[in-house]
């Protein structure tokens, strides 16, 4: 009989569920808006009972979509965004809203700690610099800013864990995300109650659940979650992983050297390693989901999540196919946009359009944005390729994959062979893997990956291109760093 496996994938634009057959075939999904509250003060959040009503919403509608009886589902898997923060209390209810991975409430804290050795001390052990959206961070804020909640707080949780808590009502940290958090002694692979005594929030150390793996089993469904998803009571749930984990491995990348770029409303870039790397240049380490790894990260939310402003806010919810032949159809200019609505991964703090004038039309300045995201990866990509070997090609995934001129842009930008997948929902589909090996069908993730994944389209970079955006990305650069 076949089993099917659910996979979630929940970020900070939009929040989905897919199921997926043994095969890795999709078989439907479903997906709505991520409900995210922005502030003036730096503030990224989202209301916790509106995120359950979310997640339970879109995997009833898998479910639904898909038409198969739900006792057919072998495990549930879920994937979500890192950092940020989730905490309930000693009852297990929510304190505050959920703080998502786009919040900058915290630089003052991280500025602080780097100039006083606060962050440099704790790096020995999490080999991670502090952060605004780090856990560590939101929770000192919470403890100097909001110190009735802070004293409430119960367990300390990451964005997909507190997803399976809703699902199962059991406590654990998953590591791949934890380990990237600012909370894991990663030198050890344990935690250490000498990281909450460095950031002066000892008391923290014992809301931290037991830590497990990707494909652990971990609970599962509730008879209230069952009723809310549409799915049996008892349907097992593993672990999860770290969104970028994810699309790691839903892009088959497992040996060391496999490098990934993925394009969502972060900026992310990747590669699989046997070690950590220690840098001073932004580069994070955290637990790979192949026990043994590291995973090399160089990242921020500069991706494209900036086209969206552009299109729902200046351009009246222009069609993405639309904007896509608007830019294939215009030539190059010198129009630079820096993507920084979000946050930034160079010295300017706030997103621009430079070198427009009245002759320009919207055609440049969509041609701009899709160049400057595409510059803002190659600035991680560089850092990257510092710490190891230029690849010859580089396995790319997330909306961007979805128009084939910003693909081939992306190529032409880096210079470099690109490689897509053949399943767009790349995050979703890492967690069907996990699923799969915790409910026994694959033995290991490695196995999962080689079986349920696919190669997609492949792009070649065009030298006389390169050569264009080159130049460009110098001034670019200019910009970035004014």
């Amino acid at each position: 009989m076949d089993r099917y496996l659910i996979g979630i994938d929940y970020g900070g634009t939009v929040t989905k569920a897919a199921v997926f057959d043994c095969r890795g075939g999709q078989m439907s999904v479903c997906s709505e808006k991520t409900d995210v509250r922005f502030s003036g003060d730096g503030r990224c959040e989202i209301d916790p009972l509106r995120l359950k009503k979310t997640v339970m919403s879109v995997i009833r509608g898998a479910v639904a979509g898909c038409g198969i009886d739900p006792s057919l589902i072998a495990c549930v898997g879920i994937s979500g965004h890192g950092k940020g923060l989730y905490v309930t209390d000693r009852n297990g209810e929510p304190v505050g809203n959920g703080i998502l991975s786009s919040d900058r409430r915290g630089e003052e804290i991280a500025e602080r700690w780097r100039h006083d050795g606060t962050s440099d001390r704790a790096k020995a052990l999490t080999l991670q610099d502090a952060d605004a959206p780090l856990p560590p961070v939101l929770l000192r804020w919470l403890k100097e800013n909001e110190p009735d909640d802070y004293k409430r707080i119960g367990k300390v949780f990451e964005a997909k864990d507190y997803i399976r808590y809703l699902l199962t009502g059991e406590a654990f940290a998953e590591v791949t995300d934890y380990s990237g958090a600012g909370l894991m002694d990663l030198v050890n692979q344990r935690f250490d109650p000498g990281i909450t005594d460095i950031f002066g929030i000892s008391e923290i150390y014992e809301a931290i659940p037991p830590a497990v793996h990707s494909a652990d089993r971990c609970g599962v469904l509730t008879a209230e979650a069952a009723k809310l998803c549409g799915l049996e009571k008892g349907t097992p749930v593993c672990g999860g992983l770290f969104d970028i984990d994810a699309c790691a491995v839903a892009l088959s990348a497992a040996s060391p050297g496999d490098i990934c770029v993925i394009t969502g409303t972060w900026s992310i870039n990747e590669y699989v390693s046997d070690s950590p790397v220690i840098s001073d240049d932004g580069t994070r380490n955290s637990l790979f989901a192949l026990p043994g790894r590291y995973l090399i990260e160089q990242s921020s939310p500069t991706s494209a999540g900036n086209l969206d402003f552009f299109i729902n806010v200046l351009f009246g919810g222009m069609k993405y196919k639309e904007a896509d032949e608007l830019v294939k159809a215009c030539s190059y200019n010198n129009v630079i946009f820096t993507p920084y609505l979000y946050g930034t991964n160079a010295r300017a703090e706030t997103a621009s359009l430079a070198g427009l004038t009245r002759a320009h039309t919207r055609a440049d300045i969509l041609r701009a944005v899709f160049e400057g995201v595409a510059f803002s990866h190659k600035l991680h990509f560089d850092k990257l390729c510092s710490h190891r070997d230029a690849p010859d090609t580089v396995l790319m995934g997330g909306g961007v994959c979805s128009s084939g001129v910003w693909t081939q842009m992306f190529s032409d930008v880096l210079g470099v062979r690109l490689r897509t997948s053949s399943v767009k929902e790349l995050g979703a589909l890492g967690a069907a893997v996990c699923a799969a090996v915790c409910a026994g069908i694959y033995p290991d993730l490695r196995t999962a990956a080689k079986a349920m994944t696919g190669d997609g389209a492949v792009y070649e970079p065009d030298p006389s291109a390169t050569a264009v955006y080159r130049e460009k990305y110098g001034k670019f650069l200019e910009e970035a760093n004014r």
